[in-house]
């Protein structure tokens, strides 16, 4: 897992400039976003899908989304975390 770290100097993320972070995994071809945290809110998923497009934008990245494989225990054992891109 590596941290993105970039400073959106527009605002578009959370409305003022700031330093945005997201962790992202290089994996297969391909680049998952991963945000972890122990509890989400409902204007988090807003502001997490605005980091995944900041990034695609700033990096020329290619839109996936990756869902949990039924049955798929390591989501289950590592509590709570949210997989967009």
């Amino acid at each position: 897992m590596e941290r993105w770290i970039y400073y959106d100097n527009r605002g578009y993320v959370y409305g003022y400039p700031s330093e945005v972070e997201l962790d992202v995994v290089a994996r297969d071809g391909g680049t998952i976003a991963v945000e972890i945290t122990s509890a989400l809110r409902r204007g988090d998923l807003q502001q997490i899908k605005r980091k995944v497009e900041l990034f695609r934008l700033r990096n020329n990245a290619v839109y996936s989304r990756q869902k949990p494989r039924r049955g798929d225990r390591r989501s289950q054992r590592h509590g709570h975390h949210r997989s967009v891109a």
